[in-house]
């Protein structure tokens, strides 16, 4: 058994961090007001636009007319706000979600005019924080002390976008300190292994939205091996990929973006040392 020490290429990494938010509406209504464009405007302003990383839309509606009409109307409220985050930033290079959730259930339902409360989209931002690694603090211990063979390690901040092997971009750092480690001790061999979100209750892989095929995890593994062979140099008899599909969640069932982003994963498990 040895400790299993990591170098760390940069003095900076990010953190993942979220505001979230809520715009309201009049009853009936979805198109967006100029108040309401302020509201979210100024939301974006305020952060840098390539921070974002992630945006969640979720509209809703009060109880007021039938079930269908409500569930249309929240749907138009969240493809409203979508289309005009679409005209404010780039939103081809920001993963977004959307979500209609109709009406919201209210024991008092004696006010015709229905609750204001629920006439809403929420919005939901994530975007990743700069912080600062102390010029000390080179050498940092993986989570777990005492390493052997069949030991997993998850490689933290390394996500992808969702349905791709594309990672978002200072995920690479992640990789290039795990080439440098892997350069610097040469008796390590590891097995990487990926993962994928938004099964259901199906166990099995999922679609890789640029191949069309349903190899996504696997997609995702090989991705992490030709990295490391291709930019760390590394000796592909040292490496394998193995892809587990929707088979081993961390969060189950994924009732968040952020549970989708955590399921989304690549681990390594050490074969020989």
């Amino acid at each position: 058994m040895k400790k299993f020490l990591l170098l760390l290429l940069c003095f900076q990494g990010f953190s993942q961090q979220a505001i979230h938010f809520s715009v309201y509406y009049d009853t009936d209504v979805y198109e967006l007001n100029e108040e309401q464009k302020s509201i979210i405007k100024n939301k974006f302003l305020s952060l840098q636009k390539n921070d974002v990383t992630a945006i969640e839309i979720k509209g809703y509606a009060d109880y007021v007319d039938t079930n269908d009409y409500n569930e249309d109307l929240s749907y138009n409220r969240a493809e409203i706000v979508y289309k005009y985050l679409s005209m404010i930033i780039d939103t081809n290079a920001i993963e977004i979600r959307k979500g209609a959730y109709g009406e919201q259930f209210s024991e008092q339902r004696e006010d015709i005019t229905g609750r204001a409360k629920d006439r809403r989209v929420d919005l939901s931002i994530m975007f990743k924080s700069p912080f600062k690694i102390p010029k000390d603090s080179l050498l940092l211990e993986f989570p777990v002390k005492e390493i052997r063979i069949g030991t997993k390690i998850e490689l933290k901040n390394l996500y992808f976008f969702r349905g791709r092997t594309k990672m978002y971009d200072y995920s690479t750092n992640v990789l290039d300190s795990l080439g440098a480690f892997l350069k610097r001790n040469t008796n390590y061999n590891i097995q990487i292994q990926g993962h994928v979100c938004c099964g259901g209750d199906d166990p099995g892989d999922v679609v890789n939205i640029d191949t069309k095929t349903k190899t996504l995890s696997v997609d995702r593994a090989r991705s992490i091996y030709e990295y490391l062979i291709k930019e760390a140099g590394i000796d592909p008899d040292r490496l394998s990929h193995k892809g587990f599909g929707f088979g081993q969640p961390k969060a189950f069932p994924e009732t968040t973006i952020e549970d989708e982003k955590n399921n989304r994963r690549v681990e390594i498990m050490i074969v020989d040392f």
